[in-house]
């Protein structure tokens, strides 16, 4: 793979104390486990446990947590769904099997609880009938005297495959999967509303996952008793299905569920967008809220936002002022040309806060601003959220760790090299064998250190983020994982890191106030954390909530449910290809902590990300003898899409009349009003709407 540049392969040996430089001592709030790890089941299943976009342990109203999950009972068996319940004892009381009609294949369950009866709702997908695609089941649980157990009947919601009509085209062998739940308000009175969201796996296709699948049930405490099944509707988004059958361009979406008490759903997360023809990304909006009012049942509303947010390319040593990042042909990138972008953030949940904002998990990668650099600077990715304010539409970024210093007024966010006053300027440099090399925190938010471990997309595949919804007390925790020190050992051979070889982090940093501000986060590992003494901690989930339970010293305190895989070989075996000898297996765990939270703090101020324009793009841009244009309209409106030349003369008026919301095509075949062929060079094309005009630059060659 040719690398474009940053590190030689002489820096890559630089020892792991140089690049922890400036490494922030860890303040975490204090702790305690309340229920030390508790292993539920042995499994060799070992690759991310729960869902990939819901959060698979769930408080109960009644006390304690319901939770679910998947795993295989020996090497040879079928994966297969589970259910448990942990009382406020901290006791397991019920671990089974979700589908007792197997054995199928089953897999990635969700979960969701009414807030009125406190029954359990649960969705997987499972491999139930005779086609080759795979089934989404559901069932709910009365759970009876808070026991769990009392199911009503079985029912599959999403028959694969499916065809999917709309105005982009029909497409006949689509396979939903990977099931989220959600409960909100219905518009039937005496009934609660339930949504179950799956994801396009592409079954004809398996590149093609860029498309969703909306079903929703109205439900009483009498629907779900036994012999009973739910009225299922069903949904698709119009702009999705459009992307889906753009023949230039993938659209690879990632998308979690959330709803409020006025009936809005809200799908939000986030899109790699590139060229089907040379894989190429290609530059436009990467951040995606989708809003549907009336319960589902709305017209959708497509919200867009950059994730980008602006850095600088730091001095290459003391005495030289050029910049230390530098194209593959030596030259340094322009300040202008770096930025953070959000990356590797696959596999997440979405959550409310008490102010009705909804809050975005991510991380965010050093980025040229025409490729990824993230083979380069693997170590460059840090925690933020995204978080969307419904009221205003708008959206804005902060950090949740590393954070800029709260003086620091001229980052726009946490830069590495720049985390001391005064701002703007480097923190320093340490002189190697091979040169210079700028002080920088680096971060590896990922429970397995070596990239090379599951070829190709260890990132893409083993990130894990998760985000409680604010209690009424505004708390909320955020949890990944961290293998930093490992790697420092590993990658870098310093036996200063040693005793970390082995070591995955659980890592949790929560909020005070519905996340205004976050704290330090705590660590939880097998070095220094007594309980977790021996294991590997894997895929690890937070509960929905916290658990609000008093004061001390005027700080609140809460108790955070964990569940997470303890894995014996510390890699994900049954994930292709599969290329390791033997899969040793682990333990499905639960714990429990009791934190004492930090007081409200201003924290820096997060960044606002100013809604993108609406005239995105063309392609092919050179062209020679089309190319299309796409714009993406916040609403159905009168527009006017002119061509004009270098002096600023009308070449030709594409449309002028009333436009659709949502995203739409037009095409300019390079000829003038005439019909005549027009030169080669520059052009540029106008979009007028509602009093505002956006400007693009076209050219064409011969």
């Amino acid at each position: 793979m040719t690398k474009s540049c940053l590190l030689t392969i002489g820096l890559l040996l630089i020892a792991a104390t140089i690049f922890a430089q400036g490494q922030p001592g860890r303040n975490p709030p204090p702790y305690s486990f309340t229920r030390t790890p508790l292993t539920l089941m042995t499994s060799y299943y070992d690759y991310m446990i729960g869902s990939y976009h819901n959060t698979p342990l769930l408080v109960h109203p009644t006390g304690g947590y319901i939770m679910t999950y998947h795993g295989a009972i020996s090497n040879t068996s079928l994966r297969r769904v589970f259910y448990a319940r942990v009382n406020a004892a901290g006791e397991l009381i019920g671990n089974d099997y979700l589908d007792d009609i197997g054995p199928n294949r089953e897999g990635y369950p969700a979960l969701a609880i009414d807030p009125v009866s406190g029954a359990v709702l649960y969705a997987w997908h499972e491999d139930f009938d005779a086609d080759e695609a795979l089934e989404i089941r559901f069932v709910a649980d009365m759970f009876g005297a808070g026991f769990p157990g009392s199911f009503n009947s079985y029912q599959t919601v999403v028959d694969n495959p499916i065809t999917i009509t709309s105005p982009a085209g029909n497409t006949a062998n689509n396979q939903f999967l990977w099931p989220s739940l959600v409960i909100g308000t219905s518009p039937v009175p005496g009934k609660r509303r339930v949504y179950l969201l799956s994801r396009d796996v592409g079954y004809d296709d398996p590149a093609s996952c860029s498309n969703v699948y909306l079903a929703y049930a109205d439900f009483n405490s009498d629907d779900l008793q036994p012999g009973n099944l739910l009225t299922w509707t069903y949904r698709s988004v119009p702009l999705l299905d459009t992307w889906f059958h753009d023949p230039l361009i993938h659209r690879s979406v990632s998308l979690a569920i959330t709803c409020d008490d006025a009936g809005n759903v809200y799908l939000c997360g986030n899109r790699y967008t590139y060229t089907i023809a040379d894989n190429m990304p290609v530059a436009e909006p990467d951040l995606n809220i989708f809003v549907c009012a009336n319960y589902g049942a709305g017209d959708w509303q497509d919200l867009h936002f950059n994730s980008d947010l602006p850095s600088w390319n730091p001095n290459s040593a003391p005495a030289d002022t050029t910049g230390y990042f530098k194209t593959e042909d030596g030259q340094p990138f322009s300040d202008s040309a770096l930025k953070w972008k959000k990356y590797n953030s696959s596999h997440f949940n979405i959550s409310l806060d008490n102010e009705g904002r909804i809050h975005i998990p991510a991380l965010w990668n050093y980025y040229d601003g025409v490729i990824y650099h993230v083979y380069d600077n693997r170590e460059l990715q840090y925690l933020k959220e995204a978080i969307f304010d419904p009221a205003t539409q708008q959206l804005r970024i902060k950090d949740v760790y590393p954070q800029k210093d709260p003086g620091d007024d001229y980052n726009s966010c946490y830069q590495p090299w720049d985390t001391v006053a005064p701002w703007g300027v480097e923190d320093g440099w340490t002189e190697t064998n091979d040169g210079y090399i700028p002080n920088m925190q680096k971060n590896w938010n990922y429970g397995i250190w070596d990239e090379e471990g599951h070829p190709g997309d260890m990132m893409f595949r083993c990130n894990n983020l998760r985000i409680t919804k604010a209690n009424d007390h505004g708390m909320m925790a955020m949890v990944w994982q961290s293998s930093l020190r490992a790697r420092y050992y590993h990658v870098y051979d310093d036996p200063a890191y040693a005793d970390y070889q082995n070591a995955p982090e659980i890592m949790i940093s929560v909020s005070p106030d519905n996340g205004n501000s976050w704290s330090e986060p705590i660590s939880l590992n097998r070095v220094e954390t007594p309980e977790m003494a021996g294991m590997m901690p894997l895929w690890v989930y937070a509960a929905d909530q916290v658990i609000y339970t008093g004061e001390v010293d005027g700080h609140a305190t809460g108790k955070l449910g964990l569940m997470f895989f303890n894995d014996c070989d510390w890699i994900a075996v049954v994930l292709p290809p599969q290329i390791y000898l033997s899969n040793l297996g682990g333990q499905v765990m639960f714990a429990e902590l009791q934190i004492t939270f930090p007081l409200p703090s201003a924290g820096e101020d997060p960044v606002d990300v100013p809604m993108p324009p609406c005239l995105s793009r063309n392609y092919p841009n050179p062209f020679r003898e089309s190319t299309t244009l796409h714009l993406n309209l916040p609403r159905s409106e009168p527009i006017s899409l002119n061509i004009y030349n270098l002096r600023g003369q009308l070449v030709k008026t594409l449309y002028h009349g009333y436009a659709a919301k949502g995203e739409t095509q037009f095409e300019w075949d390079g000829t003038d009003g005439n019909g005549a062929s027009v030169a080669s060079g520059i052009y540029f094309v106008r979009l007028q709407r509602a009093g505002r005009s956006e400007t693009m630059k076209l050219m064409r060659v011969k």
